[in-house]
């Protein structure tokens, strides 16, 4: 399939580039071993997603408050569904966990037959679905997620075959969540909304000064609320959440660029350089020095930057 090309805005939307406008439709094989802590930070998109775990172990987190936030673990020829829309986080277990994923958008299906079906499982309540290989109800999604994620491009009647596998997936979609409970916290769109303002606020002014009281006033709500919201939803403090993305900010420039450590820990909002190396080792177990050279990606200015990073950069 065509190269995944996927960037992450100030609010943690993820922006995925089709490079046939005509079919789309991306798929990609990832390496969690390539990003920062083996993990796609928490975001979301405007897409449907699946996945299958071709390699070792992926935790999935789908955020949407304290009474729906799942975590599952998926292992080797398990999957997962994630609605459109939907805060979610992934990691990889060990070394080498390898994931196959496909999305599309909503779009996709235009004529009107099809759209009335579509609705059927494109609910605000189902925020995602784990698939797993020893429940027999599965197997056949799982199964047709793995030929959508292996179809090339240079096959013949490829938009053909893209479309026959994406109609399976959907039509067995719709009949494996028929009996699911889609019962859902009352105050989670108001939980999640006001956590999607917290996050693109954090985002925006990650490299200066903060603290809880800027960040509930910038959202409009008191300091109780936007602890219990964002907690609820994330499952940890801003303060916790606005460390670790500074954390994973700065990991992105020390693989990237050649700036100096200490000018790093100033733009990504630490003021201290020693505090800086302590959380930072604390974090991933290296020294910002080591980290770099063992994960340098450095290119040269005039290079594109690389074409997928889950962790915003």
């Amino acid at each position: 399939m065509g190269n995944k090309k996927i960037w992450i805005n100030s609010d943690l939307k993820e922006l995925i580039s089709y490079e046939n406008l005509s079919m789309p439709f991306i798929s990609s094989v990832d390496c969690f071993d390539d990003y920062f802590m083996n993990e796609w930070s928490c975001h979301w998109h405007n897409e449907f997603e699946f996945g299958i775990v071709m390699k070792g172990s992926v935790e999935y987190t789908i955020y949407n408050g304290q009474c729906a936030t799942a975590v599952q673990t998926l292992n080797e020829g398990d999957g997962i569904f994630i609605n459109a829309n939907s805060l979610h986080s992934a990691r990889g277990i060990g070394k080498g966990s390898k994931l196959a994923s496909c999305v599309f958008p909503v779009t996709f299906f235009r004529p009107v037959p099809f759209r009335s079906s579509l609705l059927l499982f494109n609910k605000p309540q189902l925020s995602g679905l784990p698939l797993y290989k020893n429940n027999e109800a599965d197997r056949g999604l799982l199964s047709a997620i793995k030929e959508l994620c292996g179809i090339s491009e240079t096959e013949t009647g490829y938009e053909l075959h893209c479309i026959e596998i994406v109609c399976r997936i959907c039509r067995l979609l719709t009949i494996r969540i028929h009996d699911e409970d889609l019962h859902a916290p009352e105050n989670r769109s108001v939980q999640e909304q006001r956590t999607r303002d917290i996050l693109s606020y954090i985002h925006d002014n990650y490299s200066r000064a903060l603290n809880i009281g800027d960040i509930a006033k910038a959202v409009c709500i008191s300091r109780t609320e936007c602890f219990r919201s964002f907690r609820a939803v994330i499952g940890k403090t801003p303060a916790e959440y606005l460390t670790e993305y500074r954390l994973s900010k700065a990991a992105a420039l020390l693989s990237d660029t050649d700036r100096t450590v200490s000018d790093i820990c100033f733009s990504c909002g630490f003021n201290d350089p020693s505090y800086f190396s302590k959380v930072f080792r604390e974090k991933s177990g290296l020294t910002p020095g080591i980290y770099r050279k063992k994960f340098r990606r450095y290119q040269p200015r005039s290079a594109p930057p690389p074409e997928r990073s889950l962790t915003p950069i």
